[in-house]
């Protein structure tokens, strides 16, 4: 009963009308069965509620919502901005719930569903994002087979990659989760340890990047900064004058050798004679 705990509590959320138009599990027999739970005045029979939480850690279908998170994620940030996420609630319910509703009104119920799913947060870690995309695609199905739910989701983010209005946002934009680390799971973390060892690595190796490309920045900068400091005493130098574009030929110091030997000769020949 404990693993159903968190369950219960998200089948009791106050979510709008719409995303709470059906209930495919609500316990519909008349025949009083031993383990029922009662939900906001709704039956649930333990069994229906354990073969539910089945199907929301399945790992294929994890996998596949992990993929729609970093379609919004890219940069690996530790959690998505409330906005982003409004954006793709307000998608997912247009796409999934075919119900007629105005403009004004979708807003409210994306806006009221944002509150709960986000627990008024700003910043929504990806265990938060799999309950509440899991309870959408879980009421917008009929069946309670996997293959419906695989089926959905893959045709959510091959439209999510081309959704106009995630491409004008800042998704590298990390305000929202300053200072704070992703959440996950403990079962999702054995299932996804090849994609979240994967992604660690790109964050490592961009961030190392990034630090490369600034000391090459301030490497290159050093000798511009001494040549212009040095400028008055690179032109009384001798070797300024076989210079081109800063850079000595090798057999600069040669010839340097060589014409003061050639005075040296010269004086000699003057004193000896």
């Amino acid at each position: 009963m404990e693993k159903l705990d968190q369950e219960i509590q998200i089948l009791s959320r106050a979510y709008s009308d719409i995303r709470r138009k059906q209930n495919k599990w609500k316990y519909k027999s008349f025949e009083n069965e031993g383990n029922l739970i009662n939900i906001n005045q709704d039956k649930y029979s333990v069994k229906d509620l354990e073969k539910r939480l089945k199907l929301k850690r399945n790992g294929k279908l994890l996998e596949k919502v992990y993929k729609m998170w970093r379609l919004l994620n890219p940069f690996n940030i530790a959690g998505i901005s409330r906005v982003v996420f409004a954006h793709l609630l307000k998608f997912l319910y247009k796409s999934l719930y075919r119900i007629p509703l105005g403009e004004q009104m979708l807003e409210t119920f994306v806006n009221s569903d944002v509150d709960i799913d986000s627990k008024s947060g700003v910043c929504m870690y990806f265990c938060n994002f799999h309950d509440s995309l899991f309870d959408i695609l879980d009421s917008a199905t009929n069946s309670k087979s996997i293959t419906e739910y695989l089926a959905v989701i893959n045709t959510l983010n091959r439209q999510i990659k081309d959704l106009e209005v995630l491409k004008t946002m800042n998704l590298h934009n990390k305000s929202h989760c300053a200072g704070k680390k992703a959440k996950y799971y403990i079962w999702m973390k054995e299932i996804l340890k090849v994609q979240l060892k994967k992604s660690s690595q790109s964050k490592e190796s961009n961030d190392k990047g990034m630090e490369i490309q600034q000391e090459r920045g301030r490497v290159i900068s050093l000798p511009r900064i001494k040549s212009s400091k040095n400028y008055n005493l690179e032109k009384i130098s001798p070797l300024s004058i076989h210079k081109k574009s800063g850079i000595v030929k090798s057999y600069l110091l040669e010839e340097i050798i060589e014409g003061r030997n050639k005075y040296l000769r010269l004086y000699k020949e003057y004193i000896f004679n």
